[in-house]
């Protein structure tokens, strides 16, 4: 859904399979487009998963406004 903010403390995934981070997404209804921004360094399952997804963006918050 477009205008969606959903908040999560802790998003460190079980593995770097990229169906899983699709499955979570469909799973908690985040929508078919996904912008994960993180404060800290991004965990490394994430960017894995996420690196051949054209669905599941990843952003670092660092000099975000």
């Amino acid at each position: 859904s477009q205008d969606d903010l959903h908040v999560v403390d802790d998003l460190e995934i079980p593995t770097a399979d990229p169906q899983y981070l699709l499955d979570l997404a469909r799973y908690r209804r985040w929508g078919r487009s996904v912008l994960i921004v993180d404060v800290n360094e991004m965990p490394e399952n994430i960017g894995t998963a996420a690196a051949g997804l054209k669905t599941i963006n990843l952003i670092p918050a660092l000099g975000e406004n």
